[in-house]
């Protein structure tokens, strides 16, 4: 992860917006890969706009598997009020594959996801 480097917002305009929503609880499908394409996360950001402190959790769930530790990408992922992140990490993603989230505190978490389809 990182702090908004200048780079990242370069690397993040060669994508676009795939999916942005409000994150609560219990888990729920944020982006679905189409049949017949891929997928190349680019950017994840973050946004807790809760007044206190609140638990994340994003999962790439393959077509056979279930949301769980073993499918995560952030577990229990501590987010600061107003706290924001960032992660330009790429992250590789096969038709049928699905991110996933919720957050411990409701619809707290704004979550925006760049990537590039083909």
């Amino acid at each position: 992860m990182s702090a908004f480097s200048t780079n990242n917002f370069a690397s993040i305009s060669r994508g676009r917006k795939i999916q942005s929503a409000l994150i609560g609880t219990p888990n729920s499908v944020l982006y679905t890969v189409p049949s017949g394409k891929r997928c190349t996360v680019i950017g994840i950001n973050l946004a807790n706009e809760h007044t206190a402190a609140t638990t994340f959790f994003l999962y790439h769930v393959r077509p056979t598997e279930t949301a769980s530790t073993k499918s995560a990408l952030y577990y229990g992922m501590t987010m600061a009020t107003a706290s924001v992140t960032q992660d330009d990490a790429p992250k590789y993603l096969a038709a049928g594959d699905q991110l996933i989230a919720s957050c411990s505190t409701g619809f707290h978490v704004c979550i925006t996801v760049y990537g590039i389809e083909d």
